[in-house]
């Protein structure tokens, strides 16, 4: 019987995320002076609010691979968006470039943190999520955005 229940669960997920219509935007924001290129996404067949993930990219930085996991969430129900610690443009092409570009924020984790503020913050002005209620996808663990982490 609890075999058959899982199935059944699994089986309305599916049919729940076959039916998630993604709608994805690409937006420039800025830190200081540096412009930075952010992702949303989100399923736009409901006009519901749904919990927030922002998503930060590893050491190679924004690429196709972090759009697509924002989009996975979006099929999901949750309103995502890709923040960029970088730099619009500044993407690393190997290892060698993604360290010196990484070590950037890892040495200076005022930085590093101002960045995410600005990705957070502009991701808070989007009129998809809860606001409130916001998961973080890298550090995995939801954050109420007036309070700090849970």
């Amino acid at each position: 019987m609890k075999k058959a229940g899982t199935w059944g669960l699994v089986i309305m997920l599916g049919a729940v995320t076959a039916c998630a219509e993604v709608a994805t935007e690409t937006v420039e924001y800025k830190h200081g002076e540096t412009v930075l290129e952010g992702y949303f996404a989100f399923d736009d067949a409901s006009s519901a609010l749904r919990p927030a993930v922002l998503v930060v990219h590893d050491w190679m930085g924004p690429s196709p691979y972090v759009r697509k996991r924002a989009e996975q969430l979006a099929k999901l129900g949750y309103a995502a968006f890709a923040l960029d610690m970088y730099g619009k443009n500044i993407r690393p092409k190997d290892g060698k470039e993604a360290s010196a570009q990484a070590g950037k924020y890892k040495s200076d984790r005022a930085l590093m943190r101002a960045r995410a503020q600005a990705g957070l913050e502009r991701f808070m002005k989007h009129s998809m999520h809860e606001g409130h209620r916001l998961f973080d996808r890298h550090f995995a663990e939801e954050i109420d955005s007036e309070k700090g982490p849970l």
